[in-house]
């Protein structure tokens, strides 16, 4: 070795404020200067780059970051996204995160002028069905921002090159960015309905295959430059693009309401040309597509004109959701009789048992034979069920996990209310114990979550599982650090112990800020654990946002909080707050 000094890529991923793990790729690929020894890394200390986590730094009128709105962003998110588009719950609902708006947003423009590079996306194994997976990411919040603000900045160029044939995340302003989706939706189809009923004949209905993850990022940023987009956040948005794609130059993180308009503005010159065919009426709810027209061959060619704008833009129609309707059958696959029914007797709500009924009946029906789900039935009902507080299908919820595995958040808010039951909290067990029917860390990582929020319903079986989980080093970081949550709640002094040995050996920073949110959870973190924490960068930051907090957010409902204590209140209920200082 020549006399360079040299640190490990532990140090050095503490150094830039990274994972352990990107700095092993980074070392690989020769990003970083580095010598491999052994099966480890040994990295030139004199070679890495300037730490992520910089003081702030004054952004020039030459810096791209001077386009976007940054405070704008923040309100989306917090108000948007943050609330209901993370795949799998943060610690903190990234509130310490928000609380250091100046530094947020200083990283976040870094991101925005190139000056430090995207994280890479975080991969969350979301089933599709109880054997399929889809390719979604969490990006870190820093990221997300930085993301956000660019499409926020040019949201209204791309939306305007979108005609009114398109129904799905239309821009409706900096207030708001983009409209409500379940309003959208229900124009749609009134919209396709009418037509329908107007020209009678036939209707072609379709959907484009793995829609956001075949979007080509040569085509898309090619097409903004033409509209006026400056090219500054174009680069921009390549940059992130190109680090988070899960293939080469393709695809958009699902969730991000931001990749929703990108996807938008990206099928606009497929919308144009279906519009201008003559006896056609075209309408596209994202990829959702219905075609109408008087005649059968009409309808047939105009499908055929679509399949090949699609694949001149790297997407593929699915064979299988491809159709030819008349126009009737198209009206009525559209309503939903039984679900429509339910809607109507649980919002009017004068007679209690009959909408309870009905969504019984809408879940009952949601369940298919061979495992599978009707997805749209079993949201709308599991969601009015908890709301209800209705019991009577618990049983068949508790049978039927396995089944409901693409659910997320929706299971164990479901569940709560009952959770502090032992047979219940032994029916969870069961399933997350059992490799045949726990396939994903997905749901496990929201049940899990909802131990936390329901410490009573810990009993040894659940805490085996989160245990054998939270101090698992191959695990997945997002699992094991809901899991710690569990293991601080429900354990004992010895768990206190290795949450502070991780604290004190670990240099991801996800893990290292989850063990102090569980050792703070349950008012163990003290003065010398905390300051062993704040050699990572950008901790000390969460230690302070935690010695003030007297209570959580709600891993399950972020709007809701949780008391810091090792004894749960006597009712069950969320907590209001409770009064319990950081020994520091």
């Amino acid at each position: 070795m020549n006399e360079d000094k040299y640190v490990t890529a532990e140090e050095a991923a503490a150094l830039l404020g990274v994972s352990v793990a990107t700095v092993k790729r980074r070392c690989r690929s020769g990003e970083i200067a580095a010598e491999k020894v052994g099966r480890g890394w040994l990295v030139v200390a004199s070679g890495l780059p300037a730490s992520r986590r910089t003081p702030p730094r004054a952004r020039t009128s030459s810096n791209p970051a001077r386009l976007v709105d940054f405070e704008a962003s923040i309100r989306h998110l917090k108000g948007q996204d943050i609330r209901r588009d993370l795949w799998v719950p943060d610690v903190l609902r990234h509130e310490d995160d928000f609380a250091n708006r100046e530094s947020l947003v200083d990283q976040a423009a870094a991101r925005v002028d190139r000056m430090t590079p995207p994280d890479p996306a975080t991969q969350i194994p979301v089933p599709k069905s109880p054997i399929f997976l889809r390719n979604a990411v969490n990006l870190s919040l820093v990221d997300r921002l930085a993301y956000h603000a660019v499409v926020l900045a040019c949201a209204p160029t791309l939306d305007s090159q979108i005609g009114s044939q398109a129904y799905a995340a239309r821009f409706k302003g900096r207030a708001r960015f983009v409209g409500s989706g379940t309003t959208a939706w229900r124009k749609w189809k009134a919209d396709v309905q009418e037509r329908a009923r107007k020209l009678g004949g036939y209707v072609i209905e379709t959907d484009i295959t793995a829609f956001f993850d075949c979007v080509s990022h040569a085509i898309l940023l090619r097409e903004m430059e033409d509209v006026g987009v400056p090219q500054e956040l174009v680069s921009s948005l390549r940059e992130m693009l190109r680090v988070w794609a899960v293939a080469p130059n393709t695809g958009l993180p699902q969730g991000p309401d931001a990749s929703r308009l990108l996807a938008n503005f990206y099928m606009h010159q497929v919308d144009d040309v279906l519009t201008a065919l003559p006896g056609v009426a075209y309408f596209r709810y994202m990829d959702d597509v219905r075609i109408v027209a008087a005649e059968r061959h009409i309808a047939i060619a105009a499908l055929r004109v679509l399949d090949t704008e699609c694949k001149r833009r790297n997407l593929v129609l699915s064979t299988k959701k491809t159709a030819l309707l008349t126009a009737q059958e198209a009206i009525d696959s559209l309503d939903d009789a039984l679900l429509d029914s339910a809607n109507y007797a649980y919002e009017d709500l004068t007679d209690g048992p009959k909408a309870r009924a009905k969504l019984v009946e809408v879940f009952r029906a949601a369940l298919k034979r061979d495992g599978s789900i009707d997805t749209k039935r079993m949201r709308f009902s599991l969601f009015r069920l908890r709301a209800l507080r209705e019991r009577s299908v618990l049983n068949l919820v508790l049978d039927r996990l396995e089944s409901l595995v693409g659910m997320g958040w929706l299971v164990p808010s479901y569940i709560l209310p009952w959770l502090s039951k032992r047979r219940v909290a032994d029916a969870v067990a069961s399933f997350l114990e059992d490799p045949e029917r726990n396939t994903a860390e997905y749901l496990s990582c929201w049940l899990l979550a909802g131990f936390a929020d329901e410490p009573r319903g810990i009993t040894p079986r659940i805490l085996r599982y989160a245990r054998a989980v939270a101090y698992d080093p191959s695990a997945a970081s997002f699992h094991r650090v809901i899991a710690m949550q569990v293991a601080a709640v429900g354990g004992t002094a010895n768990d206190e112990t290795r949450l502070k040995d991780i604290i004190s050996r670990e240099y991801h920073p996800e893990i290292v800020r989850g063990a102090l949110v569980a050792l703070r959870r349950i008012a163990k973190l003290d003065r010398a654990t905390a300051s062993r924490a704040t050699r990572i960068p950008g901790m000390a930051s969460t230690v302070e946002f935690l010695r003030q907090r007297h209570d959580l957010p709600s891993l399950l409902f972020g709007e809701q909080r949780v008391p810091l204590s090792l004894d749960p209140p006597m009712d069950g209920a969320l907590s209001e707050r409770r009064d319990v200082e950081m020994p520091l």
